[in-house]
């Protein structure tokens, strides 16, 4: 069963929200190593990750900037 992740990022000060780097991590207690995948926000700071159905942990940076958390997203 696949799942969207999907969002806005919103930096106050920046000229373009282009190039945020998003990270989806797999939020696993097993010992396999989680699944991890990525994508880059639009210049309007939007994106979309396809994941299988599942619990992630999503990390949110841009050099320069401190990062964002998101954990147990559904």
């Amino acid at each position: 069963m696949k799942a969207r992740l999907e969002g806005a990022v919103l930096l106050e000060s920046a000229s373009s929200m282009a190039g945020v780097h998003v990270v989806a991590t797999e939020a696993t207690s097993s010992d396999a190593a989680p699944l991890v995948y990525s994508v880059d926000t639009s210049a309007e700071g939007s994106f979309a990750i396809e994941v299988p159905a599942g619990t992630y942990n999503v990390e949110i940076g841009l050099d320069g900037w401190l990062p964002a958390f998101v954990n147990n997203i559904d």
